[in-house]
């Protein structure tokens, strides 16, 4: 994960997109980001509707893919908003 103090401009590893790509980039993230809020609502559905009688184990497995899916939702948010930054960037010049 990135700090606040780290450089977001494009490194040798993560090359410089075409105004196209960053379109394309971008809009495979916000489609990325539906995909994982509806795993996180569905897995969150199940584990609440769970009543009293189920084992320990399963409620352990939803947990820990819940716990998954919110680490892969905010990885999501943080490119999610490099993007944008790079895009505002663009545009001011």
């Amino acid at each position: 994960m990135r700090t606040p103090s780290e450089p977001t401009t494009p490194s040798a590893a993560e090359p410089a997109l075409l105004p196209e790509q960053r379109l394309d980039s971008l809009d495979d993230l916000n489609r990325r980001w539906r995909v994982t809020v509806d795993q996180l609502t569905d897995l969150s559905i199940e584990l609440h509707t769970y009543g009293g009688d189920v084992p320990p184990e399963r409620v352990a497995l939803v947990e820990a893919r819940l716990a998954s899916v919110r680490r892969n939702l905010v990885e999501i948010e943080t490119s999610l908003q490099r993007a944008r930054s790079r895009a505002l960037s663009a545009v001011a010049g």
